[in-house]
């Protein structure tokens, strides 16, 4: 008795699910990439925290000057395991903070942090004040 061998339309129609399952499992197992945003400015604070049943955290606080009349504030959250970063920063100097920006609704309010994990020290900046953008009169800077 002669062994059969199996046509072609079978051969197709497993490799076709032998990669289809291949497929599967990549998307599978791939690992998951976080959307990473980054914040560069001028470090002017700190504050310690303690969450409740949490870990401590530390805020960094991180001034975005590009726009001087219009400053933006963010404040930079590292956990426990990250905060060992944050030794020999100061106030006044230029940063670069990468982390994630994490949304969550409560009680039908949004509630955003921004996570980080990562900080670049640029360089030390005088803390010189800003200028003032309505110092011609009471006009107002729009």
């Amino acid at each position: 008795m002669k062994p059969r061998i199996p046509s072609e339309e079978i051969i197709i129609t497993l490799l076709l699910v032998l990669a289809a399952i291949g497929l599967a499992l990549t998307l599978l197992f791939a690992p998951r990439r976080r959307a990473n945003m980054y914040d560069q400015g001028v470090v002017i604070g700190r504050v310690i925290g303690v969450q409740a049943g949490g870990p401590k955290s530390e805020l960094l606080i991180v001034e975005d000057r590009s726009r001087p009349e219009y400053p933006n504030r963010v404040a930079c959250e590292f956990y426990e395991n990250q905060r060992s970063k944050l030794e020999g920063v100061a106030n006044g100097q230029l940063v670069r903070v990468v982390g994630s920006i994490k949304s969550r609704e409560y009680q039908g309010k949004w509630y955003t942090s921004f996570s980080a994990f990562q900080l670049t020290s640029l360089a030390h900046l005088d803390a010189a004040p800003r200028p003032d953008p309505v110092a011609d009169g009471d006009e107002l800077p729009f």
